[in-house]
């Protein structure tokens, strides 16, 4: 009857699933590369991998912000480049070393890197003595229009001086008519350029749209074409 030495092993139960965050980031992004941070934490043992999705796809592995996931609470990064605009949706979930697949966690924001379009430009008059009135209509896919801008006769960029601004009828629509009034005070006779430009709400500047009309101080211009012979006796 001899008795061997007492052996013991010790292990974990661990039937709790890992949590994982997200922090969240500005609702409307302006650019197409993002970085999402997340934290996973396990109360029992480690991270084992982070998954996650963008737009329901399938799942891939986050990058662990320590070079590896081997301890309880892991920051991990999820990369996004060139998404198109559009709303999105990225969705994360944990995994810990028992094989527990915690609860899904997600957030939702929107891209928008372009600015709105002007169409349907119009100048009345078009050959003109008075201040002419220009419409047209604004119109963004996303984010409302916020300004509109109008430049005579040269256009250097977004930022060039000597603008004037548009009213823009429908405030706060993603579509709305736009009105203005062009001062010709100083102006030449003779066909001008208009450059029109708009951003939306969060900083966009769309395409530049271009139109013309023509100061003639008469407001009148009498073109002849292959005229007759002046009668003589």
């Amino acid at each position: 009857g001899n008795e061997g030495a007492a052996a013991s092993v010790s292990f974990i139960v661990d039937t709790t699933p890992p949590i994982t965050t997200l922090k969240q980031i500005t609702e409307t992004q302006v650019k197409n590369d993002i970085i999402i941070i997340g934290t996973a934490t396990d109360i029992s043992t480690q991270i084992e991998r982070v998954e996650y999705r963008l737009d329901y796809g399938y799942w891939i592995q986050a990058e662990p912000n320590d070079g590896k996931f081997d301890s309880g609470t892991e920051t991990f990064s999820i990369g996004l480049v060139e998404l198109p605009d559009g709303t999105h949706t990225i969705t994360a979930r944990a995994v810990d070393s028992a094989g527990n697949i915690g609860p899904q966690t997600s957030t939702t924001f929107l891209v928008d890197t372009q600015g709105p379009e002007i169409r349907n430009i119009q100048i009345t008059p078009s050959v003109t003595n008075i201040s002419p009135v220009i419409t047209g209509t604004v119109t963004d896919e996303y984010i409302a229009p916020a300004e509109v801008r109008y430049w005579l006769d040269t256009h250097e960029g977004t930022y060039t001086p000597g603008y004037a601004t548009m009213t823009i009828l429908s405030s706060g629509s993603l579509t709305s008519d736009i009105r203005g009034t062009i001062n010709i005070d100083g102006l030449s006779e003779g066909l001008h350029i208009v450059y029109l430009q708009a951003k939306d709400a969060v900083g966009n500047w769309g395409e530049v749209a271009i139109t013309n009309f023509t100061y003639s101080r008469t407001g009148l211009i009498v073109e002849i074409i292959n005229a007759p012979p002046a009668f003589t006796n």
